[in-house]
Parts: structure tokens; sequence; C-alpha cells
């Protein structure tokens, strides 16, 4: 009698390649894959920290073909430093495999965010989160002069009430750490 081995499973995906890019202040992956069976999605994930993956966004896939597929996700809000993506495919089933890693580098300052500009009194002053714990905003006038502070700030949205002041420009400077980290002029109708 002869013992038979078993047969292996096909793989659901031949991975052809997977790449990104730093475009501006976004990553493009680009992903192609040969062969598909029962192929469900794909979940896009990075790491910053090199350990834990967070899940960004998904794609759906093919699900049976034969023939070469591109795909393409953009991370539109990357954080700065070392990123490493993969891909997650999934089946049908729910079972998943991995594709390889690609390491890229963001290297682009973050910014606040601060609008409407012009406005007729408010503005939300967005707080990036890779900015840390320690965030102060200040408020001048085209004099010079200190107008009003906010200081231990954290990541998060802020609203910077302008309606009791004159209509003129303001100038709102942004520091982390204790460094200048962005000046903005704001119009105040």
């Amino acid at each position: 009698m002869m013992d038979a081995a078993p047969l292996a499973a096909p793989l659901p995906v031949t991975w052809l390649e997977f790449t990104g890019e730093m475009v501006k202040e976004r990553v493009r992956l680009n992903w192609q894959t040969a062969n598909e069976q029962n192929t469900s999605h794909f979940e896009m994930e990075r790491s910053a920290n090199g350990g834990e993956y967070t899940r960004i966004g998904r794609v759906q896939a093919a699900g049976n073909s034969a023939n070469i597929r591109s795909y393409e996700f953009w991370d539109e809000t990357p954080p700065t430093g070392v990123l490493l993506y993969r891909l997650r495919q999934v089946d049908i089933d729910a079972r998943y495999s991995y594709s390889k890693v690609v390491m890229l580098r963001n290297t682009a300052k973050s910014m606040a965010k601060i609008g409407p500009n012009p406005t007729g009194g408010a503005v939300t002053l967005q707080i990036p989160a890779d900015w840390g714990s320690s965030v102060e905003w200040r408020l001048y006038n085209t004099q010079g002069q200190l107008l009003e502070q906010r200081s231990k700030m954290v990541s998060g949205n802020y609203t910077i009430d302008l309606s009791a002041r004159a209509s003129g420009t303001y100038q709102l400077t942004l520091w982390k750490n204790g460094e200048l980290a962005q000046k903005e002029w704001i119009i105040r109708r």
C-alpha cells in the first residue's frame, strides 16, 4: 500500500509586486497579482513603530482571476518618520495571508490646519497627532502685541474665537516643545 502525501492547496494569490512611494505629503501603494483564487479583499496596514500594525483601508479583490490585476491605495494622512506597510489578503472563507513589507520614510513636515480664513468670528485649529503634548498658540496684532495665548494642548481640534476682535489681520504662531513650528496670518472680517 502506498502512502499518498496530501495535496497542497494552491496559494490564493500570486504576488507580482508591492511598492510604495511618497507623493507630496501622501503615500501611494501599488500592487499586482498574477493569479487570484477566492479572494475577497485586501486590507492595507501601516506601522509607525515597527511592531504594531493598524488597518488604514480596504480594496475589493477580483475574486477569481488568472489575469494580471493592478491595485492602488492612497494613505492620505501618513505620520512622519519611518513607516512600514503591508497588505493582508483575505479569502472568501476569511483565511488570510500577508504580502511583503514596504518601508518608506515620510520626512514631510506635518502642519496644523487653520480655517476658515478669512473668518467672520471663530477659526478651528487642528493640531496633528505627531506634534506631541506640548503645543501652544499665541495670537498677535500687526504691531506685534500678544493678545491671547493657550498652552499645554495636545493633538485635536480647538476653536479660537475672534468674534470680539476688531476687523483686521492677526498673526497666529504655533509652538511645539518650545520651538516655533508654524506662523499663519488670519484675516478677521
